[in-house]
């Protein structure tokens, strides 16, 4: 099975409640981050798809979830280069790669509270 997210370079830190923010920031902002790329593609605005893209690809990247970050990377790239792809198909496709990911991600994020609850 393949690893939808790779949270070792963060959990290297060895601190709890960094990893807590990081998810909980993550978890709270991508779903509007989504959103803002939806209307941009549906918009055409290949500027504001282009930003959108970088910045969700940027929170993607820290967790390491390859698949969501390949499909905002293609969509980040088509805007730059201008195309005229198939951009809500594909922020549709952006949106179904993070689903993928948010559960696991909020039960994660529930046992390193309870972590930081056991060792207050």
């Amino acid at each position: 099975m393949e690893k939808l997210y790779d949270l070792s370079a963060i959990e290297m830190m060895d601190d709890n409640e960094y990893v807590a923010d990081i998810l909980k920031t993550f978890l709270e902002t991508t779903p509007v981050e989504m959103n803002d790329l939806r209307k941009a593609c549906v918009s055409g605005d290949h500027n504001r798809i282009n930003q959108a893209a970088h910045k969700l690809k940027s929170s993607a990247g820290l967790l390491e979830a390859t698949n969501l970050m390949q499909v905002l990377t293609k969509i980040e790239q088509q805007a730059k280069a201008g195309e005229n792809e198939e951009f809500s198909l594909m922020a549709v496709q952006a949106n179904e790669e993070y689903k993928k990911i948010e559960s696991p991600l909020k039960e994660y994020l529930k046992f390193v509270q309870a972590q930081l609850r056991v060792n207050a």
